[in-house]
């Protein structure tokens, strides 16, 4: 499965360099996605990229997933963040194109 965290653009450099955080959420927001394809088009207010991960890759790497009642996956990741070295892509909702996170 695939889950998706929903951020700016300008957010994408600082979340390469730190990975995901929570901020002032005590848990990172993901939304799941059984299949390939793009991201849909219910991203929150202001968004206008999706950041992919690959659920394996995460559990993987030691976070623990839990769901909410609205179906949304959340997760302190590992020592508090998502590791960047997770993230597999980043796409532009808009557009569809993918945003280079190296």
């Amino acid at each position: 499965m695939w889950l998706v965290h929903y951020t700016h653009t300008t957010r994408i450099s600082a979340i390469v360099r730190e990975g995901l955080r929570p901020c002032t959420r005590r848990d990172v927001h993901l939304h799941g996605i059984s299949t390939g394809g793009r991201a849909p088009r219910h991203a929150r207010s202001g968004s206008n990229a999706a950041i992919w991960i690959r659920s394996a890759d995460l559990l993987d790497a030691g976070a623990q997933l839990r769901r909410a009642q609205n179906g949304t996956y959340l997760t302190t990741g590992t020592g508090g963040h998502i590791s960047a070295s997770v993230l597999s892509f980043v796409e532009n909702i808009h557009t569809g194109h993918e945003i280079p996170i190296s």
